[in-house]
C-alpha cells in the first residue's frame, strides 16, 4: 500500500518467502521449511525532487524446519529499523545513504548494525 500526502509518503508492504522441500538433505532425509512472513513500513519526506529522508521498520517470522518428520526449534524472527537520506546528483541520478539496526529473536540471537550507500539511476521519462 502507498499513500502520498503532500511531501509525505507512507508505504506498507508484505512479503512471504516460500521454500521447496529438500528430498536429499542428509543421508536421504527430507527437509521441509515453513514460509517466512515479513511486513515492513516506510515514512518518507521529500524536501525537493531527489532530496528525501526516510524512516523504515520491519518484522518477520517463520521458516521453521522439519527434518525426517521431526520439528526443529529453528524458527526465525527478525526486526529492524533504518534511517535513510537520498541526495540528487543530477535530474536522473542520485545517491542514497542508510543506517540500519536489527535483531533476530532466535535461540542464537544476532544483532545487525549496517551502513549502506547506493547509486540510483532513473530511466525513461522524468
Amino acid at each position: 500500500m502507498l499513500h502520498q500526502r503532500y511531501k509525505w509518503q507512507f508505504e506498507l508492504t508484505g512479503s512471504v518467502f516460500l521454500f521447496g522441500d529438500n528430498d536429499d538433505f542428509l543421508e536421504g532425509t527430507v527437509r521441509e521449511q515453513d514460509p517466512f512472513w515479513f511486513v515492513q513500513g516506510h515514512i518518507i519526506y521529500t524536501f525537493k525532487p531527489g532530496l528525501w529522508a526516510g524512516f523504515s521498520g520491519g518484522y518477520g517470522h517463520g521458516s521453521q524446519s522439519t527434518v525426517a518428520g521431526i520439528r526443529l526449534a529453528d524458527d526465525s524472527r527478525l526486526r529492524y529499523f533504518r534511517v535513510s537520506l537520498g541526495v540528487p546528483i543530477n535530474s536522473r541520478q542520485g545517491l542514497s545513504f542508510g543506517y540500519a539496526i536489527g535483531r533476530s529473536n532466535t535461540r542464537n540471537d544476532s544483532d545487525m548494525n549496517r551502513f549502506a550507500m547506493a547509486w540510483t539511476m532513473m530511466f525513461g521519462r522524468s
